[in-house]
């Protein structure tokens, strides 16, 4: 669904702000006060962390699109450049614009490649008996693979089949899709877990007007600037994961 957000031009964010990166901000600030979320925090890490969800799934994010040949490697470095905190009185939503690189290619010699991830880290409610599945890229295997929906929401695994299928019914699982592209499902992984979902985007700072491009070798820089077209499609697809998450926290919470 459109919003008047992404109606906004890149000029008029700019103008009012500081920099690229605060552009970006405001925008992600705007899309979810379209969506009824109340911003609690904006904070501007510009760190080395080593987030915790990262280092469980560690060995796992080879699996999102990358250069042939491109090898992860300990340790990762891990950079966040803004993170905005937001709830909507149902439940907490986190978003971190994420800068990652790390080195790669060991020959003929090493490289630094960056890479940009969205994090979405949604608190639907603090235990939900436990449950946990995976949609489309697989940054975790549970136990029982649903091959049902395999089209629709890819890789699909879960710890619990039978809560899986009173929580998501057809109706729901097409309702999901809806708001996703082939290249989406390609790139993007939605993990729920110990009352959290986490929906990871992959996309790169110096993908010109391309959501999804390779990696490229590059130096940091927060402040990247972003075309017209790069601005629409960026706003187009985090509009489009907010609704998809805010539907399915709201399917989580409805669930007994």
């Amino acid at each position: 669904m459109k919003t008047n957000v992404l109606n906004d031009n890149l000029e008029k964010f700019i103008l009012i702000s500081k920099s690229q990166s605060e552009a970006r901000e405001r925008l992600m600030v705007a899309l979810l006060h379209s969506k009824k979320f109340i911003v609690t925090k904006l904070k501007l890490s510009r760190q080395h962390l080593m987030d915790e969800y990262i280092v469980n799934y560690l060995y796992n994010l080879y699996k999102f699109k990358s250069p042939e040949k491109l090898v992860w490697y300990y340790p990762f470095k891990l950079e966040i450049d803004r993170t905005i905190y937001a709830n909507n009185n149902k439940f907490n939503l986190i978003f971190d614009e994420v800068l990652y690189s790390n080195t790669s290619y060991p020959f003929p010699r090493m490289n630094m490649w960056s890479i940009g991830f969205s994090f979405f880290r949604v608190n639907y409610r603090k235990n939900i008996d436990n449950f946990a599945c995976n949609f489309f890229n697989k940054i975790h295997s549970f136990k029982f693979k649903n091959r049902k929906y395999k089209k629709l929401l890819g890789k699909i695994s879960t710890n619990d089949i039978n809560k899986f299928n009173k929580i998501f019914d057809f109706a729901l699982i097409k309702k999901i899709e809806s708001h996703f592209t082939k290249k989406d499902k390609q790139n993007i992984s939605i993990l729920i877990e110990n009352g959290y979902i986490y929906v990871i985007v992959n996309y790169v700072w110096n993908q010109k007007d391309n959501i999804y491009s390779f990696l490229r070798e590059s130096d940091w820089n927060y402040n990247y600037s972003m075309s017209k077209t790069y601005f629409h499609n960026r706003a187009d697809l985090l509009n489009r994961i907010l609704d998809a998450t805010i539907l399915i926290a709201e399917s989580l919470e409805a669930s007994k």
